[in-house]
Parts: structure tokens; sequence; C-alpha cells
């Protein structure tokens, strides 16, 4: 009783000493993080998180793994205390709601991973001039020696200058940064590493100086708002996806060095009508603004704003992954009889495609998802030299009624013709059947559709696994 009376009387102590206007910052909840303590308080519904100790704060997978991730719609403010020694990997990962500038102390020798990405309010991060690994300059997350950009935060509007001691542009560096509309890169660069300016949608002008050596894997992926891009001769390589879905882009000219470029470098780019490779690069080589491997054996990407039909040179061999994916306005595309294998992706979603498709009889692989999507086209032909169709290689392809299946394709993969729903008509050249699962006609009622086969093997097809579904089984006229 005596403890709930004295309680009480500095409830009333503390009540008394406040006048009515001023705040109370309410306790919510607290806890541990590594060898540190953290507490939200709540200021009128503003939250405050607060974290303290001696040491270091926990490393969290994402950010729903945080302490107070169910908070993350009103924490407000952040204060870091002079004592944490390091800030978790995703520490504050999504804490969008928190505006304006942090301090970190000089206290902090380590910043995990990702700790600050997707704070879409943060404006500044300012290191106080006493630490030993970080700084900061313009309210921008450095190295000591500001070698390495770690962080822009992604409040940061206008255009930025990077200091001319940069040489490295740190992952998730910019992140989010959708208010930036220009940044210069000095000559120092030499790495733009992955994921470096993903999803800065606002930018409009970069200028990648002659002195970066690499691009990294998603560097500029999402940048919508960029037109134009020019690979230096200094750039060796450029990671995959590196341009992924930058659909303002509508011309990319790369130089004399590029040796290698990832999976998807270019893909996606609505705009993009021209890829131009100097005629000096030892690797790679381009024509009518298609990109090739450097003797035009393997058709790399044909851009994503190509319009009309197109015609793949004779001296291809390969069509490589993705190579025309999403190219919705080519209307046509023929394929030259120099072809043997048709990679994965190579023509999903290319909407634009109508009428009936041939597939030469050079072809011997048609590549998972290759036609995936494909929802114009109305009739297939493979040729006789097809001997695999790769899983969901003709998924969705909503307009399809007729499919002709060469003799010598010895494999179906899983979801190959799925949500086909307009086949009414399938032609198999193969004297015997192929063992199929039943997911590769997958939402498809095979009752209502005709399969003609060789003569011989009418017997053979009816009393096969899933082949004895459909509708009708006759002998090819």
């Amino acid at each position: 009783m005596k403890h709930i009376k004295i309680l009480a009387a500095l409830v009333l102590l503390l009540t008394a000493s406040c006048s009515k206007d001023d705040p109370v910052a309410v306790p919510v909840d607290s806890g541990t993080t590594g060898e540190c303590t953290w507490i939200i308080t709540d200021v009128r519904g503003n939250y405050t998180l607060t974290v303290s100790g001696d040491g270091a704060m926990e490393n969290y997978a994402s950010a729903k793994t945080v302490p107070w991730y169910n908070y993350y719609d009103n924490i407000k403010t952040l204060i870091i205390h002079d004592g944490v020694t390091t800030i978790g990997d995703c520490a504050f990962f999504g804490c969008d709601k928190i505006t304006g500038k942090l301090t970190i102390p000089n206290s902090v020798t380590a910043i995990g991973d990702k700790a600050f990405i997707y704070c879409r309010s943060l404006t500044a991060i300012n290191v106080d001039a006493a630490n030993p690994a970080y700084s900061s300059a313009d309210g921008v997350l450095l190295n000591k020696n500001k070698t390495a950009l770690i962080t822009c935060p992604d409040g940061k509007t206008g255009s930025y200058n990077i200091p001319n001691s940069v040489t490295v542009i740190g992952d998730w560096a910019f992140e989010g940064c959708i208010n930036l509309i220009a940044v210069n890169i000095p000559n120092s660069v030499i790495t733009v590493s992955p994921y470096a300016f993903f999803f800065c949608s606002g930018l409009t002008a970069v200028t990648i100086p002659n002195s970066v050596t690499t691009i990294g894997s998603h560097a500029f992926s999402d940048c919508s708002g960029l037109v134009a891009m020019t690979i230096p001769n200094s750039v060796t390589a450029i990671g995959e996806k590196a341009f992924y879905y930058c659909s303002g882009l509508t011309d990319i000219t790369i130089g004399n060095s590029v040796a290698v470029i990832g999976d998807g470098a270019f893909l996606s780019c609505s705009g993009l009508i021209s890829i131009n490779v100097n005629a000096a690069n030892p690797a790679y080589s381009s024509a009518d603004g298609v990109l090739f491997n450097k003797n035009k054996t393997v058709l790399i990407t044909c851009p994503a704003g190509k319009t009309g039909s197109y015609n793949i040179p004779n001296s291809v061999i390969t069509i490589g992954n993705s190579a025309f994916s999403s190219c919705s306005r080519l209307t046509g595309v023929i394929i030259s009889s120099s072809v043997t294998a048709i990679g994965n992706s190579a023509f999903s979603s290319c909407r634009g495609l109508t009428g009936t498709l041939t597939v030469q009889n050079s072809v011997k692989t048609i590549g998972d998802w290759a036609f995936e999507g494909c929802s114009g086209l109305t009739g297939v032909i493979t040729g006789n030299s097809v001997a695999t169709i790769g899983g969901a290689a003709f998924r969705y392809c909503d307009d399809l009624t007729t499919f002709t299946i060469g003799n010598s394709v010895t494999t179906i993969g899983n979801y190959a013709f799925s949500d086909c729903s307009s086949l009414t008509n399938i032609t198999n050249l193969k004297p015997a059947p192929q063992n199929i699962n039943s997911n590769v006609f997958s939402r498809i009622n095979l009752s209502g559709i005709a399969l003609n086969v060789p003569a011989s093997a009418v017997t053979a097809y009816k009393s096969a696994n899933v082949w004895k579904e459909f509708g009708s089984i006759q002998a090819i006229p």
C-alpha cells in the first residue's frame, strides 16, 4: 500500500510540474537489441525510437524481424546515443516516417547492410566529427576519408555533387532517392556498386565519367526518368539488370572496353529503341540497334521499344535468354535457319506478335518460358529438329488455337501449354507419345481439343497418360 501511495505521489508531482500545454513523453514499448537497449516514447502520437547502451546492436535479416517493426507507421524521430558501437543490418530498414536529420555518434564504428534503406523522409545523416570510422558531407554518409559514399538519405532533393575524393559509390547508396533529379559523378569514381541508384525514379541526368570501370548489378534499375546513357570506354563490366526497367531510356551507347554484360542488363526498358556498340569493342557488336556478341552468333538484346517486324540475321546461332522479352511492339519475327537454340524467356511477353510462328528445322531447343505471354499468337509450328520444349514455354498464349509438335520432340516441360485457353487443335508428329505430366496442359479442358497423330501411333496415344484425355484422337490426314 505504501508503494502505491509513493507512485501516485510521483505521478501527481510530474503532472503538477508540467503545464497543460507541455508535451509529455509516454513510454510505449522497450527491449534489447544485441548489447543495447531500445525504447519507444509517444508524444501526442509522434513516436521517438531511442537506442542506447555500450556495444553492438543485433543484426536483422529483414525489416519484419526488428523488434520495433509494429511501430513503423508512428516512429517519426530516431535517436542513437553515444556508446552504441554497431548499427545492425536492416536495423531501420523501411522506417519511412522518420523525418529530418539523424546524428551518428562518435562511438559507432560499424553500420550494417541496408541499415537505412527505405527511410523515405530522412533528409540528412550527420556524423560526429570525432567519429573514427565515418564522416558526412552535405547530409550524406561516407567513410572517414570520404573515399566511399555509403548512404544518401532518401529524402534528399534536387541535385547532388559527389565529392571528388569518392572512388566507390556503395551498394544501395542512393536507393530510393526519388526526389533527386541529377547526380554529378566525379572523375575519381571507379566503381558504381550494385543497386547504387536503384529506384531513383526522379533522376533525369547522370553522366558516367571515363574513370568508372564497373557498373554493378541493378545499379540503375527503375531509374525511369533517365533518357539516354553513354557507357564510357573505361567501363569493362556491366552487371545483370544494371538498367532494368529504365522505361524512359531511348538510347544506350556502349564503349569499346566492355567485356562483360550481365543477363538482363537492359531488360524491360520499354522506351529503348537503340543499343549501339563502339565498333572497336572486341566482345560485343550491334546492328540495327540490336545487341550481339562480336561475331553476331548470339543475339543478346533486342531493345524493348523496337517496332514492326524483325528478321534475325543469318549469322545467329543462339537467341539469348530474354533477348526479345517484353518487346510488345514487335508485330513479327522471322527466325533464320541458322538458329539452333532459343533461350529462356527469349520472347516472353511479346504481346504484339500475331499470326502463326514457324520455328525453323534448325532449332533444337526451345527454352523455359520462351514464348510465355505471347497472347497474340494464333498458331505455332515447331520444326522437326526440336528435341525440347521448355517448361511454361507457351504458357498464357491466350489466342493460340493450333500447335504442331515436331517429330523429334522428346521432352515437354511442366506447364508448357498452361492457360492456353483457346487451343482447339494439336498435331503431334512424334511416332510415340511423350511421357508428360498432367500440368503440361494445366487449366485447359482437353476434352474440347482435337489431337492429330501419326496413323501408326493412334492406339498408343489413346492409352498414354495425359494424351488419352484429349476429346478426339485421330490420324493425321
